[in-house]
């Protein structure tokens, strides 16, 4: 009868497992822990020195500011004691450049500034660029390629300014610019775009790269945490405190820098 075999059902539904498949089921948890702090030490290892930085990113972030602020400060004590020349304007303009990528990378970026200079020089205008170049072969008194960096994690053969340095810092708070130019991707817009608009410098940010995409790309494990950095580096500032946000496309542009942000303008 159908019925006759309800008991022997229940016995086997409600039976403790045994030691094997216990002991199996454990084997597989285990493994799929593995697996999982595997993958994320991996990710981790990936990133390079990148973590370290984020650990002095603030220290030194507080020690530029600091250096702008004296700067600043005797600036404006050698304007009270008569000692300095006020910056008149000029024909030619005195522009500001601060990038990761410049030669000897041969990616579009720095293939593209280091036209970009070149043409604004021959135009008659200063063009002072301070720049992650690691062999500093370009060492001038208009080129300084010695800003802190670290190599890129994520592609080798660039580099990656973590922190403007004390050279840069002190340019930004004692010398009158006409105009700062920053390239992005860069994680150091907090430490200039903000001290630009305080002092009311006219600041362009143009936006290089899709940064969202490749983030998912190549760190797709702690996605979450490389999306937040990006917005709180990258995106805020330069949707805070930009004169203007460039991009090569407005669909690009509109996705990374709101409509409504105060720095928010159609390049065309």
């Amino acid at each position: 009868h159908p019925f006759s075999l309800t008991p022997r059902l229940l016995m086997s539904i409600q039976r403790s497992p045994s030691d094997s498949e216990v002991e199996a089921l454990d084997d597989a948890t285990s493994q799929s822990l593995r697996h999982r702090l595997s993958q994320h030490w991996r990710t981790f290892r990936s990133l390079g020195q990148l973590p370290l930085v984020m650990l002095i990113y603030f220290p030194r972030a507080a020690l530029s500011f600091f250096t702008i602020v004296v700067a600043q400060f005797l600036r404006n004590c050698a304007r009270m004691l008569n000692t300095t020349s006020s910056y008149e304007k000029k024909t030619n303009l005195r522009i500001l450049i601060i990038t990761d990528y410049t030669p000897p990378q041969t990616h579009g970026i720095a293939i593209r500034f280091s036209h970009y200079i070149t043409h604004m020089r021959q135009a008659g205008h200063e063009v002072q660029v301070y720049s992650t170049n690691l062999h500093r072969q370009r060492l001038t008194s208009f080129d300084h390629p010695n800003m802190p960096a670290i190599i890129n994690p994520f592609n080798t053969s660039n580099c990656m300014a973590y922190n403007p340095g004390l050279r840069l810092a002190w340019a930004l708070g004692a010398k009158q610019w006409d105009i700062v130019h920053l390239v992005y991707p860069s994680i150091i817009g907090p430490a200039i775009v903000p001290v630009c608009n305080w002092r009311r410098i006219p600041v362009y940010c143009s936006h290089h790269v899709d940064m969202e995409y490749y983030i998912e790309q190549y760190a797709a494990s702690i996605s979450w945490l490389g999306n937040l950095s990006y917005w709180l580096f990258c995106k805020l500032p330069a949707a805070r405190h930009a004169s203007v946000n460039a991009a090569p496309t407005l669909c690009f542009l509109d996705s990374h820098v709101p409509h409504k942000a105060p720095g928010w303008m159609r390049m065309r």
